[in-house]
């Protein structure tokens, strides 16, 4: 594959496709996961729609650029797409042409003046500790109860949970080491660092949810035992019957029917962590240990997310503050 740098008449006559595919197989550094996502991005939509133009037919008309991203939110050659979806589609493409400008094959991006559909961020629903507790109780006997009591006690987030391993759980610390995640992509796995760099952390358990992990191992060596030849080894902590890794997806699912038979409110299996954070905060956990906990890059992050998630948490730190300060003053404070 060419080198292409500056305004040659190579750069001049270089297509969008030409130049897509020059850009993803310079990108060694991606996680493979990621990798298939701008492959399928440039396979299933920007190439047919955008790669017989020249890379810069991009910079001299970008309404191309405006057309194509409309065409896709209204569904004028197929099914409309989501907000979210058009969004990721346009993170590719500006990627690939901040890249371009950066190899001086163009004078800017293009894509930066374009308008996307506005998306309304998944808003989180949280258990209560009471819920959380019904829940956990009634899954108790399942196969999986560990996994679901460690992502109510640890937060951890779905790909972590299942791309745990048991040689990253210490029994005799009482921690866990989170050092890979698996994420699922049109069907197929793919095991990973995990999400952040701030998500390679250690993690504190409690007792009662070591002992519930090593309850799980032994439950797990008798599925081994009983499987014989038959099961497939991959030394994660929560897998299928047979040994072989879970599907995240299929996690979900199971999560949603079990949290429907058990009486409480179904809510989205990420939503596991949003109720570890916010009754951490109701427990008066520290913010920065809160954040720690669940590998966030700033704790500013973990601010945003949750203390609007549990206003009562709010609510009780201005009752303090206003106690602190001895003054006469109309009515009086009391605690909730």
């Amino acid at each position: 594959m060419r080198e292409l740098r500056g305004r040659t008449a190579d750069a001049y006559s270089i297509t969008v496709a030409e130049y897509l595919e020059l850009w993803l197989s310079r990108k060694r550094a991606l996680r493979e996961s990621t990798r298939v996502i701008y492959r399928r991005h440039i396979d299933d939509y920007l190439g047919p729609r955008l790669g017989s133009l020249r890379l810069v037919d991009l910079e001299r008309h970008p309404d191309h650029i405006e057309d194509f991203f409309t065409d896709l939110t209204i569904g004028k050659s197929g099914k409309p797409l989501s907000p979210a979806s058009v969004r990721r589609i346009y993170g590719t493409l500006r990627g690939a042409l901040n890249t371009a400008v950066k190899k001086k094959l163009l004078a800017y991006n293009p894509a930066l003046s374009v308008e996307l559909p506005a998306t309304e961020p998944s808003k989180a629903r949280v258990w209560d500790a009471e819920q959380a507790g019904r829940f956990l109780d009634y899954v108790r006997d399942d196969r999986l109860y560990a996994l679901y009591l460690l992502v109510v006690m640890a937060g951890l987030r779905r790909g972590e949970v299942v791309g745990l391993r048991w040689e990253d759980v210490r029994f005799d610390t009482g921690y866990l080491r989170i050092a890979q995640q698996v994420v699922e992509v049109g069907g197929q796995l793919y095991v990973g660092p995990p999400k952040t760099k701030a998500g390679e952390r250690m993690v504190a358990l409690d007792p009662d949810t070591v002992a519930v992990l090593k309850a799980h191992r032994a439950a797990q060596l008798r599925e081994r035992l009983a499987w014989g030849e038959g099961w497939t080894d991959t030394g994660l902590v929560f897998t299928r019957e047979d040994g072989q890794m879970l599907k995240p997806a299929s996690v979900t699912i199971g999560f949603r029917a079990t949290a429907q038979r058990a009486g409480v409110p179904v809510i989205r299996f990420h939503d596991l962590r949003h109720t570890c954070a916010t009754l951490a905060l109701a427990a008066d956990v520290p913010m920065k240990v809160v954040s720690d906990r669940l590998g966030h890059s700033t704790m500013a992050i973990t601010a945003n997310l949750y203390t609007a998630v549990l206003p009562a948490v709010a609510r009780e730190a201005a009752l303090r503050i206003a106690n602190v300060v001895p003054h006469t003053r109309e009515g009086s404070v009391t605690a909730m």
